[in-house]
């Protein structure tokens, strides 16, 4: 966890196949599966997400798929286990299909949903993408890919009011993300859209004006 002013990093555009993909601000590492810690999950026992049923939150976070699986693959996940996936949770990662489509998944206790339209072209596989979702008091959840909004469905809301809060796996070290995670933030609101494009590119809370950044994981 990260508190304090940071300086921030100018992006850096890298041109691939004629369109561009920003990398993470930051003197950078980053959390992966493929790291020398052999169950490598980011795990704290804490209340990252909050836990009232009509709280509104945001979770973002930069994303590099190695390659797409036929596993679950988690991006931050509270109280979500192997066997008890689905009791006073939250979880925010990738489900695969049999025909090689992959989606967004989006759960709490009371309900869950995946995107209906696919990521591949989203979340092409080798890049970063900067994700955003953003989970409102009514439970409207809206998913943001590079500051674009993506999907937007309605969500039950429930209360996840028990410790335990990991990046790039559940709490059991399962559903790990092939590939590699940064700059993970937890907001007390939800976002704009403007404020997700900006913070897209933001060290930290710099240049935020409006919300208050909960928890800043920067693996730096």
């Amino acid at each position: 966890l990260v508190t304090g002013v940071q300086t921030c990093a100018l992006p850096i555009l890298l041109f691939i196949d004629s369109s561009f993909s920003a990398v993470p601000a930051g003197t950078d590492s980053a959390y992966s599966k493929d790291a020398s810690i052999s169950d490598n999950k980011i795990f704290v026992n804490s209340k990252v997400i909050p836990v009232n049923s009509s709280d509104s939150f945001t979770v973002e976070a930069w994303i590099k798929v190695s390659s797409y699986t036929a596993d679950w693959q988690t991006i931050v996940s509270q109280v979500q286990g192997n066997s008890n996936c689905c009791t006073n949770r939250f979880y925010f990662g990738i489900t695969p299909t049999a025909s090689s489509l992959n989606y967004f998944h989006v759960g709490t206790s009371a309900s869950n949903f995946s995107t209906t339209a696919s990521i591949n072209s989203a979340v092409p596989v080798g890049i970063w993408t900067h994700v955003a979702v953003t989970v409102a008091a009514d439970g409207t959840t809206k998913i943001y890919t590079n500051g674009t909004l993506f999907e937007s469905q309605s969500l039950t809301r429930a209360a996840t009011d028990a410790n335990g809060f990991a990046i790039g796996t559940n709490v059991d070290g399962g559903f790990r993300f092939n590939g590699s995670i940064d700059n993970v933030k937890v907001w007390n609101s939800v976002l704009t859209a403007t404020q997700v494009s900006n913070s897209r590119y933001a060290y930290g809370s710099d240049g935020i004006s409006g919300a208050t950044l909960r928890a800043f994981y920067d693996f730096d």
